[in-house]
């Protein structure tokens, strides 16, 4: 190891100094059950004589904490091709990682909802649309994705029907039923 930024110790809790003196420091401090998967990566990585990305769990030295880790790795070759570096970059990437478990859970949840459950944006169009909304409506997802809710309530007063979505958006709880229309024409209320 030939150079380590100071950034590093943020990260992983060690000195650059430390990875200098000890070659193998990173690869000890990788989540035992990535091992594996890091070490294989490597292997293809060099074998293949490209760059490459991977990510795993890192143990910060200090807390025990483990942390997600995002590389990329590049090799560096002299003029005949042949390796003689690599030269890699990490970076945390553990709120990423809690953002896409959340984001993960909440659909799976949503797409386990048997209820119809349609999500807008902020400016009024169906971001998320579940099969509990398609057997109500008889619409798909990808017909309603980017369409507003007024198109399910076309008996409906648009007046009352933005007043109430402004009431929603003001964070106020809303209960109350809606005269609803299927795709098949056929009239749905909703509570």
């Amino acid at each position: 190891v030939e150079f380590v930024s100071r950034q590093a110790e943020g990260i992983v809790g060690c000195q650059p100094e430390e990875f200098m003196r000890d070659p193998d420091l990173w690869a000890s401090l990788i989540h035992p059950d990535d091992r594996q998967a890091v070490e294989q990566a490597t292997r293809q990585i060099y074998a293949s004589r490209s760059s490459g990305a991977r990510e795993y769990r890192m143990r910060h030295k200090r807390t025990g904490e483990y942390r997600w880790m995002e590389d990329r790795v590049v090799q560096q070759l002299d003029d005949q091709g042949n390796l003689v570096g690599i030269f890699g970059v990490a970076r945390d990437i553990t709120e990423r990682k809690r953002a896409e478990d959340q984001l993960r859970f909440q659909a799976d949840v949503l797409c386990n909802v048997h209820n119809s459950v349609i999500v807008t944006d902020l400016a009024g169009k169906i971001v998320y649309w579940n099969e509990g909304a398609t057997t109500v409506f008889g619409y798909s997802a990808e017909e309603m994705l980017g369409q507003t809710p007024a198109v399910l309530y076309p008996d409906q007063d648009p007046a009352l029907l933005a007043a109430d979505f402004k009431r929603i958006m003001e964070e106020e709880d809303y209960i109350g039923e809606w005269k609803g229309r299927r795709k098949d024409g056929g009239t749905v209320w909703i509570d």
